[in-house]
């Protein structure tokens, strides 16, 4: 069974292990404090990601997408990623968002929110920078 839950600041022990253990960069814990989504796969925590929520304008830009590399199906965790980004779209949509923006080196990822969701490429090759002051 696929649930959802809004991220609270007792998850981030979990999803920073996540990021060590893939070898990515952690996010501080205060990057973190907006709209974040998990996603529980028959009671084992399977995926995050959050929206930055833009005060005053209605556009959010979603970042942070980590899966549980313990959690070893890929089918399973492609419905996790398509339900995490259902909740996603059904908050903000709720909160008066009007834009959301993300980027993706998956093609797969781009294709699933392309089709299922009718996100738009807005360019070819797309590249996030990190820079941490």
């Amino acid at each position: 069974m696929i649930s959802t839950r809004l991220y609270q600041t007792s998850d981030y022990d979990t999803i920073a292990t996540w990021w060590s253990d893939e070898g990515y960069y952690v996010p501080d814990a205060s990057q973190l404090d907006t709209l974040g989504v998990i996603v529980t796969v028959d009671e084992v925590d399977v995926c995050y990601m959050c929206a930055y929520c833009v005060s005053g304008v209605a556009i959010a830009f979603l970042d942070h997408l980590v899966t549980n590399p313990d959690f070893k199906s890929a089918r399973g965790k492609l419905k996790a990623v398509d339900a995490m980004i259902s909740e996603i779209i059904i908050t903000l949509k709720a909160r008066g968002y009007q834009l959301i923006r993300a980027v993706t080196w998956s093609e797969t990822l781009a294709k699933i929110c392309n089709k299922r969701y009718g996100f738009q490429r807005c360019a070819g090759d797309m590249q996030a920078l990190t820079l941490i002051i």
